[in-house]
């Protein structure tokens, strides 16, 4: 029997926060500071994409009981890290979560955007085109955006969020939202081997 591999935390660190894939290998992506803030709109949020057009807003549907569901992945994470993670409401904020019908391939995801002073270069990078110089130690995010498909929307999810009587479910459809808000705040899956971020369908 093959004895499995075992790696270091500073090793398992590293394969969280640099490896996003192919071309995209490498560089950190990481937030300023010691706060980061998020928001759940129940209104269609303003958008800023790179280069790219968001097609997600047309599909905008409010959070309903999920707001209670990101709430408590977002007080998991906060407890979890040394990042302090904030809720703005009515306020633009650093990572905003909501449900679209119009999601890329009806997909659920997390998209991370830098600071302006670096979106010509990040988006140079995302093509696999040559950077100068290749930002070894990584990008400083400015925004981040969670879209939930819409058939998790809450009068369409196989899987409920929250129980008759208000508690959060831990099922599936909670799991989700934990691991994209792990793709928000800087983290990827890591190679095949290496640890990896809880996807949808084991237990975290």
């Amino acid at each position: 029997m093959a004895v499995k591999p075992t790696f270091s935390l500073d090793e398992i660190i590293f394969e969280l926060t640099t490896n996003w894939g192919e071309r995209q290998l490498g560089p950190l992506r990481k937030w300023p500071g010691n706060t980061v803030t998020f928001s759940i709109p129940g209104i269609v949020p303003t958008v800023v994409y790179v280069y790219d057009e968001p097609q997600e807003p047309a599909g905008f549907r409010p959070p309903g009981t999920m707001a209670l569901a990101a709430r408590e992945a977002f007080s998991l994470w906060d407890d979890l890290i040394a990042v302090s993670l904030q809720e703005l409401v009515g306020t633009p904020s650093q990572i905003t979560i909501a449900y679209s019908t119009s999601t890329k391939g009806n997909g659920t995801y997390a998209g991370s955007y830098p600071t302006d002073d670096d979106a010509d270069l990040f988006f140079f990078w995302q093509l696999g085109l040559p950077v100068e110089p290749p930002y070894p130690n990584g990008w400083f995010l400015d925004r981040s955006y969670i879209w939930l498909s819409g058939d998790n929307w809450d009068s369409l999810q196989p899987t409920a969020l929250v129980d008759t009587t208000g508690n959060v479910i831990y099922g599936s459809g909670f799991r989700t939202i934990v691991h994209e808000i792990g793709h928000a705040l800087g983290l990827d899956h890591g190679q095949d081997g290496m640890a990896k971020l809880p996807t949808a369908s084991p237990p975290l």
